[in-house]
């Protein structure tokens, strides 16, 4: 048993490092950190998105089966469902706060809530487990060996996705999919629904170049005075796409699939659509 406990405690730790490389420092290294270190944001209202997609179903579901392995672990050792729930809390909370106190990312009531809420399902699936297994010696070795296997899994996908690569395209509707365009820029906003203007922007959009700028948040650095290009399909759904300056570089930026160059060309149309509503 000392030899399943000592293990558990292993495979916890390196868990751990694991939801921090995951979670707080992106996947990134720490020379890669200066491309993200200036997002700071928080939002208080859970559950709540500038624009609706499945990208965000697809992030909470995440959020909470990263946390599920926290339950398991904490009760192979010996922790009970209140205590551990707490410390999932707690661990998650901590991770808002430094990417919030870093300019590392968005500090989100939303992600707070899901992890807490895995590592409730986590205990929970323990129990369940304990009561099919009846022994609960030999389900701690079977779910320790299991972990051992996930994780070694886990570090080597990871390592595989961390490796320097560009951006996958930008993806953006079909024109004949996109029934109008709003363009916000501060207090101006401007709305185009001719497919003439709706394909020079749609256009304008898919020539963005890759780069290897992650995108982590749903909105750019609060920092960059950005235009909001939300499209909208005739359902009346909507994606939004981000385009702001940084020096002498235009960039692109659609939220979790990448950052893109472009040129001041498409800055220039999207201020003409602002100055021409207002």
């Amino acid at each position: 048993m000392k030899k399943i406990n000592r293990l558990t405690m292993a495979l916890a730790v390196i868990y751990l490092v694991l939801l921090v490389w995951i979670i707080v420092m992106k996947l990134s290294t720490f020379s890669d950190l200066y491309e993200i270190a200036h997002i700071r944001s928080v939002n208080f209202i859970p559950f709540f998105y500038n624009c609706e997609n499945d990208v965000h179903l697809l992030e909470v579901i995440i959020n909470i089966v990263v946390f599920i392995p926290i339950g398991i672990y904490l009760r192979i050792l010996g922790l009970n469902s209140k205590r551990i729930i707490i410390y999932g809390s707690l661990l998650s909370l901590t991770f808002e706060a430094v990417q919030f106190v870093f300019g590392i990312g968005s500090a989100d009531i939303t992600d707070l809530i899901t992890n807490t809420a895995g590592t409730a399902v986590g205990t929970l699936v323990y129990s369940m487990l304990a009561t099919i297994f009846k022994n609960k010696d030999r389900l701690n070795k079977v779910l320790s060996y299991t972990a051992l296997a996930c994780t070694t899994v886990l570090i080597i996908t990871c390592l595989m996705y961390a490796m320097p690569s560009k951006a996958d395209p930008i993806v953006i509707p079909n024109d004949e999919d996109i029934a109008s365009i709003e363009v916000i820029y501060g207090d101006a906003k401007g709305k185009i629904a001719e497919q003439e203007q709706i394909s020079v922007i749609s256009g304008m959009l898919k020539e963005g170049q890759s780069t290897r700028i992650q995108s982590v948040n749903d909105t750019p650095p609060s920092e960059y005075n950005y235009f909001t290009v939300r499209l909208f399909d005739k359902n009346g759904d909507c994606d939004d796409v981000f385009v702001y300056s940084d020096g002498n570089s235009i960039y692109i930026e659609q939220p979790y699939q990448g950052v893109y160059k472009s040129d001041k060309e498409l800055i220039e149309v999207l201020n003409s659509i602002t100055v021409k509503e207002n």
